[in-house]
């Protein structure tokens, strides 16, 4: 009998009652844990992008992918928590002073916190585009820049600037924290599309 495809490639066969069954395997990826966040992603995947998860599953990439999600989610709410509290004057003080006053305050900002990063990052129709906030040599995509002047004049609002851009208002405030404040030449002459 001719070999098939599947054999000439080296694949195997493995008799089961009377059928044989090809001996498939999925590539071995290496375990990481994934927390709350990347399991609210990877169930929001398997509902909602289940082509993206598929994708995911067979290349073997989707453990890596979901712990670089929850690693990114768990920095961005702890930041924000930081930020909020700094902003609104939630401190230490307050705390020693009146306990309740402090922890519905608190409560709130991480309530906030928690639904920015859902929005932005967990539930994102393109989760792709949020970057890592570890990453600071990355350059905005070409996108970024066609309507940058438009925001900085404030003609657009930030959500009108991440529904153009596809990008993401996380993403979008990165590149505005990390590349545009960090070059001033930037502004002066955007990237040309």
């Amino acid at each position: 009998m001719a070999k098939t495809i599947f054999e000439e490639m080296g694949g195997t066969y493995t008799q089961v009652g009377d059928y044989l069954l090809p001996d498939l395997k999925l590539p071995e990826e290496e375990q990481q844990p994934i927390g709350v966040w990347g399991q609210r992603h990877r169930r929001y995947l398997k509902e909602h992008r289940r082509a993206t998860y598929a994708t995911l599953l067979t290349s073997g990439r989707l453990n890596s992918y979901l712990a670089d999600i929850d690693r990114q989610a768990e920095e961005m709410f702890l930041r924000l928590v930081k930020q909020m509290a700094e902003a609104e004057g939630v401190t230490e003080q307050l705390k020693a002073d009146n306990q309740m006053e402090w922890v519905g305050r608190m409560n709130n900002i991480r309530s906030r916190a928690m639904e920015m990063v859902n929005n932005d990052l967990i539930y994102a129709r393109n989760p792709a585009a949020c970057i890592s906030t570890s990453v600071e040599t990355i350059d905005p995509p070409k996108v970024f820049w066609k309507y940058y002047d438009l925001y900085r004049r404030k003609r657009i609002s930030l959500s009108e600037y991440a529904a153009a851009t596809g990008l993401s208002a996380f993403a979008i405030r990165h590149f505005l924290k990390n590349v545009v404040e960090k070059s001033p030449k930037a502004i002066e002459k955007p990237k040309q599309i």
